[in-house]
Formats: structure tokens, C-alpha cells, sequence
């Protein structure tokens, strides 16, 4: 009996489902397609059935290489697709990079169907004249030119999706409803009390911009930023800044966030903020990787590690993740 069906007699979902997957990875080496397609399909049943996110993204990858094999593209850019998602959402960066990497032999494959097809269709072989050749040669090229770059945007489109969902380690979590906290800043503001005033009408801020209450949200950092300077506390007035920075990156602001995230970067640095020098370099690295400005984005990373480094704190949730991401994209990169 196969292992699979012995797993799914005794009630093993997830041992049947492995077994499928090895299965198919047996039937998709030695070119018996449609089997493995049919095995890696019911794993992936299997584990999307019993909550196994792990092993649906590595089912859908395999199902994927099978598609890849038999040239059937554009499942197999749908597969990849799927797999990269769910990799992304758990934070498998071994997934990500295997997902990546199909992707980008998928449009490599992709491509070459498209060169050979030319190739074949060109009619500039010996028996047919140089002009006519020449006709035909340019239109092929500028076939090959869109392949090549539908591939290079397919790659754009999954960095920034990727980078997209980072934001989530950039907002702020208040545990506090905002009723309590207005109530707090008013008895702060009886007891002229500006620090404590300024730090709540930021949480204030950050509650109001995870409701998409955008104007109010900027009002309340605003707030925040006055009170910081009629105590000459600078670097609260470039954490403000730096909150407006993923205020207008929710509102797909983002000329206005890197202008946010720069100043912020620049006061700190010149009072000697280490730390939210950093942090503001995490805002660019997370706003240049959302653009797909890999470049920036790995040199404005590379400099938050090392401050946080010189100043012995641990690297950032965004940093620590934006480093791995990083090196992932820069090794499966469609160029």
C-alpha cells in the first residue's frame, strides 16, 4: 500500500500529504507529469484542509516546477505567485527565495519560447534575401525587448507587493482606546505637564491613522511636534516627523514620506540620536523597497544595521526582515 494512503487510514493528514509531495517530486524527475500534478494537487488539498501553510507554499512550488517543465507558463506563473504569498505571510524566507527563483526561470523560460519562435518564424535564413530578413528581424527583436521587460515588471510587482506588507512592523500598536487617551492628555495639560502630552497625542495620531483618519492623524502629530519644541525636545519633534513619514505611506504619499523620513534622519543626526537615526533609515529602506529601488533601499539598510551595531542594540523587526528580504531579491532579481 502507499505511504500516503497508509497515513490517510490512520488518520495522519499530514504525514499523507508530505508523502504526496515526495510523491510527486519522484513523478515530476522522471517526467511522469500529470502524475505529479495530481499528487502535488492533493497535497496541496491536504494541507490547506488541516491549516499546514508551510507545506500548501512548498505543494504549490512543486506544482509549479511541474507546470515549468511542460512549458505551461502561465500556471506556472500562477503557481509561483501563490507560493510567494503564503511564503511571504509566514515568513519563510527559504520559500520566498525558492519562489523567487521560479519566477524568474519561469520568465527566462517564458522568453526563450518567445526567441525560438522568432527563430523559426524569422525568414532570414539562406534561401530568403537580406532584405527580406531585415523586415522581418526588427519586429522580432521589439518582441523580445517586451518579453524581456514584462519579466523585469513581473519581478518589480512581486519586491514591492513583498515590501508592501511590511508596514505592518512600521505602525505603531496602541493597546489603549483613544477615549482613554484624550482623557489622559487633558489631565497632562492641567498639569503642564508637555512630554507626557506630546507622547499621547502621538499614540492618539497612530490610532487615528489605523482608522484611515488621515487629517486627523496629521493634526495630532502636529500637535505632538509643538509641544516637543516648547521643551526643546527635538528628537520627539523628528519621531513626529517620522510618524508623518508612514502616515503619507498609507496614503501612497510617498514624495512627502521621504521627505519626512530625511528630515527626521537629519535631526536626529544632529542631536545625536543614534537610535532614531536609525529608525529612520528603517522608514527609507521599507519606502525605496515598496518603490522597488532595491539599490536604495540595501544602502539605507546596510547603514541602519550598522548604527544599531555601533550602538549595541539589537536590529529592528523592519531591519532584521528588509535585510533577509534584501538578500533574497538581490539573488533571484529578473534584471
Amino acid at each position: 500500500m502507499d505511504a500516503h494512503r497508509i497515513h490517510y487510514r490512520i488518520g495522519n493528514g499530514s504525514g499523507a500529504a508530505n508523502a504526496l509531495d515526495g510523491l510527486g517530486e519522484l513523478y515530476r524527475v522522471h517526467a511522469r507529469y500529470r502524475e505529479a500534478e495530481k499528487a502535488f494537487s492533493d497535497a496541496l488539498g491536504i494541507h490547506r484542509h488541516i491549516g499546514n501553510d508551510l507545506g500548501a507554499g512548498n505543494a504549490l512550488l512543486g506544482l509549479a516546477n511541474t507546470y515549468l517543465a511542460q512549458s505551461r507558463t502561465l500556471e506556472a506563473e500562477e503557481a509561483f505567485g501563490d507560493a510567494l504569498q503564503i511564503h511571504y505571510r509566514i515568513r519563510n524566507i527559504l520559500g520566498l527565495a525558492n519562489a523567487l527563483d521560479g519566477l524568474k526561470r519561469n520568465a527566462q523560460s517564458r522568453d526563450q519560447d518567445m526567441k525560438n519562435a522568432c527563430d523559426e518564424a524569422l525568414p532570414g535564413k539562406l534561401h530568403h534575401t537580406q532584405n527580406r530578413y531585415l523586415e522581418t528581424e526588427e519586429p522580432a527583436s521589439k518582441a523580445l525587448a517586451i518579453a524581456g521587460h514584462n519579466a523585469h515588471q513581473q519581478s518589480q510587482t512581486a519586491i514591492s507587493q513583498l515590501f508592501a506588507e511590511l508596514i505592518t512592523l512600521l505602525v505603531s500598536k496602541q493597546s489603549k482606546g483613544m477615549e482613554t487617551l484624550f482623557k489622559e492628555e487633558a489631565e497632562y495639560a492641567r498639569t503642564n505637564n508637555h512630554a507626557a502630552r506630546a507622547a499621547t497625542w502621538r499614540k492618539i495620531g497612530d490610532i487615528q491613522a489605523a482608522r484611515s483618519m488621515y487629517t486627523e492623524a496629521k493634526e495630532s502629530y502636529h500637535f505632538a511636534q509643538a509641544l516637543y519644541i516648547q521643551i526643546d525636545n527635538f528628537s520627539g519633534v523628528a519621531t513626529a516627523q517620522r510618524e508623518l513619514g508612514i502616515l503619507y505611506i498609507q496614503q501612497h504619499r510617498y514624495e512627502d514620506a521621504e521627505r519626512c523620513f530625511t528630515e527626521a534622519g537629519e535631526t536626529y543626526a544632529e542631536y545625536h540620536d543614534r537610535n532614531g537615526e536609525a529608525k529612520a533609515l528603517d522608514g527609507l529602506t521599507f519606502l525605496h523597497g515598496l518603490r522597488s529601488e532595491i539599490s536604495a533601499a540595501q544602502d539605507t539598510c546596510r547603514k541602519a544595521r550598522e548604527i544599531y551595531t555601533s550602538i549595541g542594540r539589537p536590529l529592528s523587526e523592519i531591519c532584521t526582515y528588509a535585510t533577509g528580504l534584501l538578500q533574497v531579491v538581490d539573488e533571484n532579481l529578473i534584471r
